[in-house]
């Protein structure tokens, strides 16, 4: 059975003192993109790829110039490919110092040399250029009687960014940036101060859509995305809807609809995080206190102290909702999706089988991997979820 499939062209070319090389995408082995929205601001894309000597010990030699990535999709059906663009964009790359100092073995004679065909293969990391700038930007400033919203809204002036309204959009009387290198370091420092979500915020640079929001899950309608929900249905492996290949669409829910193998997902609980505390204490540096309540199972009271450095009593809803929302995550195998829509401002939901009905409700996507495996003249794609159970916050 199948839904929309989808498969993907992958083209890279070295900018060489200003001149467009091509790498031949028949020596393009694999692609790996990872978005860990956890503990990253950025993707980091890793390519097994072939190219020869010459132009590797140039790479290496020369490491401020970049390579083009080009990535475009199709649907696979009857025949007709109608290609629509991923990603093209300028990178940065990083790969092995190691230059070849066996040129004349490699090549033999200057004729060889000039015909560059020895190839080797190597491992190229990239990061996309515009996000690697635009995160490193200078902030050193005062701002007086302003809001959170428009501190925010003037450091991301011209970016396309997608911003879940602040719970507090509080007033700023008077607030000195001491110099501040990245954009990321500053959010922490203006969240330390004002807190902007009950639950973590999260801030990623995609590549084409910069995103702050919290980690309550809930969903941020985007210009121009067709829908705004994920519904994952997981199957018993024996039946027909397990084997559903591919994503569908439903105009009624509103939503993007998928059938996913039960072999397929890894659902791992973890009790340790409450197993010790039921209670979470915040004490300022006045010695004041406030404690809240974490879901558990423990019997009488044990608590756990934590000094705020913000002097924010509200911090602790925060730390209590990231508790309580890692209690469940579930890693899902798919292949032949559109990977694009699986983003930050979306809404997810795990709809199981009898035997694992406990464990539906609302997730967050925690992260996401695309492997792309060259078949022939294109790349398969498989696509790895991370996704984790959302706080009770609404």
């Amino acid at each position: 059975m199948k839904g929309n499939s989808y498969k993907y062209n992958i083209q890279l070319t070295y900018m060489k003192d200003d001149i467009e090389i091509n790498l031949d995408y028949k020596n393009i082995l694999t692609m790996a993109i990872d978005y860990n929205y956890e503990k990253k601001n950025m993707p980091t894309l890793l390519i097994r790829v072939g190219i020869d000597k010459s132009i590797i010990d140039h790479m290496i030699s020369n490491k401020n110039n970049t390579i083009i990535l080009s990535i475009t999709k199709f649907k696979e059906s009857n025949g007709i490919h109608i290609r629509k663009p991923v990603i093209k964009s300028e990178f940065f790359y990083f790969l092995d110092n190691n230059m070849s100092f066996t040129d004349d073995i490699d090549y033999g004679n200057k004729e060889n040399k000039e015909n560059k065909d020895i190839y080797k293969i190597i491992s190229l990391g990239l990061i996309q250029k515009d996000i690697v700038l635009n995160n490193k930007t200078l902030i050193n400033t005062v701002y007086k009687d302003t809001h959170l919203l428009d501190i925010i809204c003037d450091v991301f002036k011209e970016k396309n960014l997608v911003i879940e309204p602040f719970v507090n959009n509080d007033d700023v009387k008077c607030l000195i940036v001491p110099p501040m290198e990245t954009v990321s370091k500053f959010l922490t420092y203006l969240d330390d101060r004002y807190t902007f979500y009950n639950t973590p915020y999260r801030f990623f640079y995609d590549f084409n859509k910069t995103y702050l929001l919290s980690s309550s899950g809930r969903g941020v309608p985007v210009k121009n995305e067709k829908y705004n929900a994920i519904f994952i249905y997981v199957d018993n492996t024996i039946t027909n809807k397990s084997k559903f290949d591919g994503m569908k669409e439903d105009s009624e829910l509103k939503a993007y609809m998928i059938n996913v193998d039960a072999a397929a997902i890894n659902i791992s609980v973890d009790k340790a995080t409450t197993i010790s505390y039921n209670q979470i204490i915040g004490v300022n540096s006045e010695g004041e206190y406030q404690s809240v309540n974490i879901n558990s199972n423990l019997d009488g009271d044990r608590y756990k102290v934590t000094r705020l450095s913000n002097e924010r009593f509200d911090v602790l809803d925060n730390l209590k909702n990231e508790l309580e929302s890692n209690n469940i995550v579930i890693n899902i195998i798919k292949g032949e999706l559109d990977s694009t829509v699986f983003t930050l401002n979306k809404e997810y939901y795990i709809k199981n089988y009898n035997k694992l009905a406990d464990k539906n409700c609302k997730f967050l996507l925690s992260a996401k991997k695309e492997i792309y495996i060259k078949e022939s003249e294109y790349f398969n794609m498989t696509t790895i979820l991370t996704l984790k159970k959302c706080p009770s916050t609404d």
